[in-house]
């Protein structure tokens, strides 16, 4: 089950200075577990790393997924953000696709 969040960015939370947080899922073959990844590239500390990359039942995956969303904005929290960070409709997507394709 492959993951790309820094390569489609379709769901991010940003700040300003470029630090964003990038999410992806994949579901298996059988539609019975979800990789839930989340993806830092950190522009001001110049480095990338992943925060999460889990995989878990098909039920387990939208509280997963809350998990790494929460994490993802203490993580701006924590270090420091450049200004307002943004992504609520993006996060709100994220929901919404993974909801789609586990229910």
């Amino acid at each position: 089950m492959p993951t790309d969040p820094y390569g489609h960015m379709n769901y991010t939370i940003g700040d300003p200075a470029g630090n964003v947080i990038c999410f992806d899922f994949a579901v298996n073959a059988r539609g019975t577990r979800v990789r839930i990844h989340s993806m830092v590239n950190c522009e001001t500390g110049h480095f990338t790393e992943n925060l999460a990359n889990v995989v878990v039942d098909r039920i387990e995956a939208e509280a997963e997924a809350e998990r790494q969303i929460d994490n993802a904005w203490e993580w701006f929290a924590v270090n420091g953000s450049r200004g307002r960070v943004v992504g609520k409709r993006a996060m709100a997507k994220f929901r919404r696709d993974l909801k789609k394709e586990v229910r």
